[in-house]
């Protein structure tokens, strides 16, 4: 009985449950808004198997979804930021960590 771990989940599967069905419902209205961008990228991504930036952005423009892309303090636009700008940060920011070796190991 040295383990001290809390077990006791019921009090919180009420709010878990409440924020998934939110979550839910706000994939299922993203989808239906943007099916027809969705539908345009798989297709492409089956016909080409990636999908440039500026490609990307042209796309979603024909599918009415403009795109005001990121800047740097010069105005000039970073060819890899134009659509996943936040996601490239993150990534970027997570590859400079090091290898998972680096990572503390838990007991």
């Amino acid at each position: 009985m040295d383990n001290h771990v809390n077990t006791d989940i019921g009090p919180s599967n009420e709010a878990i449950e409440a924020l998934m069905r939110q979550q839910y419902q706000r994939a299922q209205a993203l989808l239906t808004t943007h099916h027809e961008a969705l539908g345009r990228t798989v297709d492409a991504l089956l016909a080409h198997g990636t999908i440039a930036p500026a490609e990307m952005v042209a796309l979603l423009q024909g599918c009415g979804i403009a795109l005001a892309p990121p800047s740097d303090a010069a105005g000039t636009l970073p060819e890899e930021g134009l659509v996943l700008e936040p996601f490239g940060a993150k990534l970027s920011a997570f590859r400079a960590r090091g290898p998972a070796s680096a990572a503390p190991q838990l007991v």
